[in-house]
């Protein structure tokens, strides 16, 4: 099997240790039988977590063997297994819905830095229904590129939990009374749905292609009032939860939009649907208020385009039998 060198990027102490101590007191370690640590580095976090075992796409440490990460499951019972580090990103976040997945078939908890768009319902219909989000954090963290210069990385550190339950896939409304997707012939406004300046609002004669914009037709030429409550809607709150090319959905477009229909005072025009695992309420403190004695994760980041996109970070996509694992030493009793 070959093994492929990929970039590298290590998070900082500050970073790593504050979602270290977040997990501590949400689900103290000590209450697994084994630890999997997705970033087999010689730091810190992955010497001293007991019982662990880890795993990295580079073989930089020594006793590293070449493991088929997607199948692999433990060889043993390893009882309480926690899964805590950070997900390769892959395209548009591809490669951590895959990585999850894979955790998914042994963990009971998995902890993970992951790219913002796994908060997309269309995301977070494609993770393991078996798991509940019970946690969820916005990081903007420094990064420690192969150049040994710091950069700031929008990520969520989210924590999901096994349920005898499954969950419910969110279904978003994919029509409004107020307005239908038309052509452009037919077309009152539209708004670009990909890009930089996803969300933004265009007379038709403006707008380009049908591939990159919506073009809405106001129900009873109600065009102010469509183009009223459009313009209220925040999209750089949607542009912010990307890996890659910010985009707006036809979901993710009724829905604002209705959500800004109801803070203007009208009655809901569409029916509720499951929500989308919002995270729990909580009064600690902030991430980054938290001291840092010093551990840190590592972060990995493939596939893709232009720089710090997250889409170009290596040559060729992932191939996930390229993961390397350390298996922990036998516990004796």
């Amino acid at each position: 099997m070959t093994i492929t060198t990929r970039p590298s990027f290590d998070t900082t102490a500050t970073t790593a240790e504050c979602c270290l101590q977040r997990l501590e007191a949400i689900c103290p370690l000590d209450t697994f039988d084994t630890i999997i640590d997705p970033a087999a580095v010689p730091s810190a976090l992955s010497t001293s977590l007991r019982n662990r075992v880890a795993l990295d796409i580079t073989p930089r440490p020594a006793g590293l063997c070449v493991a088929e990460f997607a199948s692999w499951t433990p060889s043993c019972n390893y009882g309480r297994v926690l899964v805590v580090g950070a997900a390769a990103f892959g395209r548009s976040g591809t490669s951590a819905v895959d990585f999850f997945n894979a955790a998914a078939g042994y963990a009971q908890t998995i902890a993970l830095l992951l790219p913002r768009c796994v908060r997309k319902p269309s995301q977070q219909n494609r993770l393991d229904p078996r798991f509940h989000l019970i946690h969820d954090e916005d990081i903007v963290g420094l990064i420690i590129g192969a150049d040994g210069k710091e950069r700031t990385v929008p990520c969520a550190f989210q924590i999901w939990q096994r349920c005898a339950t499954p969950r419910r896939k969110i279904m978003q409304p994919k029509s409004h009374p107020d307005f239908v997707f038309s052509g452009r012939s037919d077309a009152d406004l539209a708004v670009q749905r990909v890009g930089a300046n996803a969300g933004r609002i265009k007379p038709v004669a403006e707008a380009g292609s049908v591939n990159s914009h919506y073009y809405l037709k106001a129900t009873d030429g109600r065009v102010d009032e469509l183009r009223a409550h459009l313009a209220k809607i925040d999209f750089d709150l949607l542009r912010l939860q990307v890996a890659g090319i910010p985009s707006v959905s036809k979901g993710d477009l009724v829905s604002l939009y209705e959500a800004a229909c109801l803070a203007a005072g009208k009655a809901p025009a569409i029916a509720e649907d499951a929500p989308a695992n919002p995270a729990p309420a909580s009064a600690r403190t902030a991430m980054f208020d938290l001291p840092s004695p010093g551990m840190r994760l590592f972060m990995q980041f493939v596939d893709g385009g232009a720089d710090w996109d997250f889409e170009t970070k290596a040559e060729g996509p992932l191939r996930r039998d390229e993961f390397l694992m350390r298996l922990p030493e036998p516990v004796t009793n």
